[in-house]
């Protein structure tokens, strides 16, 4: 098995975070969302998941 050099680790746990901090803030943007418009954040989180998987044409 290969182990990681330093570089490699700090790159891949950068990318990481930076990956847990967007999924936060999406959650975080949903639940706001769903609070604000009287929703339940579960029928929210599974709105914008079918929109992500089938995008729409831009505006």
């Amino acid at each position: 098995m290969n182990e990681w050099n330093e570089d490699q680790h700090a790159a891949w746990h950068a990318a990481w975070k930076a990956w847990v901090d967007d999924v936060c803030s999406v959650e975080e943007a949903i639940t706001v969302f769903a609070f604000e418009h009287g929703r339940q954040i579960r029928q929210v989180d599974a709105d914008v998941k079918a929109v992500a998987c089938r995008p729409g044409p831009t505006a």
